[in-house]
């Protein structure tokens, strides 16, 4: 250190990791409850500007899906571990200050808001995280990675307890973050480490661990106003070589907002190889397709008789039939004459997985119940959508032009 100005590399050079949970410690023991902090992402509206895009932009790259297991790394007071417990995921806070855990718990055991998911925390020595191997979908890290002592071991365990195929994505400050008055203010006042974060450097650390290139999101933090004319031309619906200067102008100004706001934010993510079978089954609600074939269908009385060939054509895999959420079920749904629905019968056609491209015979009947006009089969994923929602066909019938035996 030279004068005034603290260089974070001699915080990690000169104290060990006992030192810098002591400092985590001792910070989080001034915080309450009622602490601004426990209202993250919304303890102003400054900070909610920045930080609820950039969860937004974390929330896209994992994709959670109900019952994901996530890991909040330096989770802090929890508020990012309550988001990803609300979207319906399994998440596990750690932090190395057992105060941040403390109050974490404190406040969560008590929470009684409607969350699909779990929110579970825990306190880490600082060199282990105290989880077996591959236990975790995804790893999120919200502005803590610039704060530990041992990037290099901390990814050698996010590596180890992500699965095949998982993501780590990063939200975290700039790479002349240390040098900014905030950061000399905590690093001066609180003796926690402000590093910056270079994403070079962490891709030579990351890939000799085994990780894939990093992938970098370019967002705006703070949002480009503009006028609806100069909107037009950025979006492509301007016309007129008169009116091009004002186009390349806009574009212009565009870059320069976007070098603003990336002074010192990087958002950005780290993939496991391999391929996370759970990321993409029926829970995830993306990549839901599928085809049919109809090898007869007949009415006799009430009852609709119905042999069919489905095919999955979509990547995501289909969880066996039943009622947890993302279970496969195939969904028939009746209609009056005019177009009211008067029922929906749920049927458990897959009494196992069914992966991208395997088709499944069904062959079955239904009761139709009275005044039924017309019947429309459909795939559903339980608690997570209708197949139709992703542009796919149905099977519609108009009952008077069936076979009637």
């Amino acid at each position: 250190m030279t004068n005034d100005f603290i260089d974070f590399r001699e915080l990690v050079r000169n104290y060990d990791e006992s030192h810098h949970k002591k400092m985590a410690n001792a910070y989080f023991a001034t915080v309450t409850p009622t602490h601004p902090v426990m209202r993250k992402p919304f303890a102003s509206t400054a900070e909610a500007i920045e930080l609820a895009t950039g969860v937004g932009v974390i929330l896209d790259a994992i994709k959670p899906f109900p019952g994901a297991k996530i890991l909040d790394f330096g989770c802090g007071g929890g508020w990012l571990s309550d988001i990803l417990a609300t979207v319906g995921a399994e998440a596990y806070g750690v932090d190395i200050a057992e105060s941040a855990i403390s109050v974490a718990t404190q406040v969560f055991s008590s929470d009684k808001r409607n969350h699909s998911g779990e929110t579970h925390f825990s306190a880490f020595d600082g060199n282990t995280l105290p989880f077996d191997d591959e236990t975790f979908d995804a790893i999120v890290c919200f502005d803590a990675f610039h704060h530990v002592a041992n990037p290099d071991r901390i990814l050698a365990e996010f590596f180890r307890v992500l699965r095949s195929g998982g993501i780590v994505a990063f939200h975290e400050p700039g790479p002349n973050h240390s040098k900014s008055a905030q950061s000399q203010l905590e690093m001066r006042n609180y003796g926690v480490i402000e590093s910056d974060i270079n994403v070079a450097e962490i891709e030579k650390i990351a890939s000799s661990i085994g990780f894939l290139p990093p992938k970098l999101a370019i967002t705006l933090p703070h949002p480009y106003w503009t006028e609806l004319r100069e909107f037009s031309f950025l979006t492509g619906q301007g016309a007129g070589l008169g009116q091009l200067f004002r186009s390349f102008f806009s574009v212009f100004m565009l870059r320069r907002r976007l070098q603003q706001n990336f002074s010192n934010l990087r958002i950005f993510s780290l993939s496991k190889p391999g391929v996370l079978t759970s990321i993409i089954d029926s829970r995830a609600g993306r990549d839901l397709r599928w085809s049919y074939k109809v090898n007869s269908l007949t009415l006799e009385r009430s009852d609709l008789h119905f042999e069919i060939e489905i095919l999955n054509t979509g990547g995501a895999t289909w969880l066996r039939s039943g009622h947890d959420v993302g279970s496969v079920n195939l969904g028939i749904k009746s209609y009056d004459k005019d177009f009211k629905e008067i029922k929906d019968v749920r049927l458990l056609p897959f009494p196992e997985p069914v992966h991208s491209g395997a088709t499944n015979l069904i062959k079955n009947a239904v009761r139709l119940p009275e005044g039924t006009e017309k019947v429309i089969f459909d795939l559903v994923s339980e608690h997570i959508c209708w197949f139709e929602m992703h542009s796919n066909p149905t099977l519609s019938i108009e009952i008077e032009k069936l076979q009637k035996i």
